[in-house]
């Protein structure tokens, strides 16, 4: 027997704690305890839970894939352990192989990448296996990864790490048959985000 997905409809919650702003749009939850894939148990062949974004957000029908990151405080903390390594006596191409294990854009490019692949997966298996009652349209979508900036990056090495890490996970993503997540790929900050998607309309009440 299907779940209506009205069961996931709730108040978008950022799950940033040092992040004051409150939003007051809705989306369907996907991650966490109470959210779909666990819910609905979607797992692959080795019975593993996929990793996914965190929020479908339909808005003027349009499905908004939104994945809330902190990935200026990875950059900062991968940075630091970087810098505090003692690398010097390695060769140069062990502290190249090193540094890039430690690297934060690697790092995040990682995490966003398994989020997006694992949740087309996830809308595949409920599209195949109609999980779902109720599901909005899922084509012609939008993925956002809202970030919460902080002072201590400058606006131009922020600025730097997103264009970068744009580039390299459209052209990761590119390599993937995406059925419902191939498509355009935006990084906004929380205000951003407010300002744009955050309060609801008509057709999220």
């Amino acid at each position: 027997m299907s779940t209506d997905i009205s069961v996931f409809w709730e108040v978008i919650d950022l799950e940033m704690p040092d992040c004051e702003v409150v939003l007051t749009a809705k989306g369907y939850k996907l991650d966490g305890a109470k959210g779909l894939k666990v819910v609905l148990r979607i797992t692959d062949n080795a019975g593993n839970t996929p990793k996914s974004v965190d929020y479908l957000q339909p808005l003027d029908k349009i499905p908004l894939f939104v994945e809330f990151s902190d990935l200026q405080a990875q950059h900062i903390r991968c940075s630091a352990t970087l810098e505090s390594l003692d690398l010097g006596g390695l060769p140069k191409s062990e502290r190249k192989r090193v540094s890039s294990k430690i690297s934060s854009d690697m790092e995040i490019l990682n995490e966003l990448r398994g989020k997006i692949v694992d949740t087309d997966f996830i809308f595949r298996e409920i599209s195949d296996k109609a999980l779902l009652d109720g599901l909005p349209e899922l084509h012609g979508g939008h993925i956002l990864v809202v970030w919460h900036p902080r002072s201590s990056l400058s606006r131009v090495d922020t600025a730097k790490l997103l264009d970068g890490l744009r580039g390299r996970l459209l052209a990761e993503l590119s390599r993937y048959n995406l059925k419902f997540l191939n498509v355009p790929l935006h990084f906004l900050t929380v205000e951003a985000y407010v300002c744009r998607y955050g309060c609801p309309t008509a057709s999220d009440t």
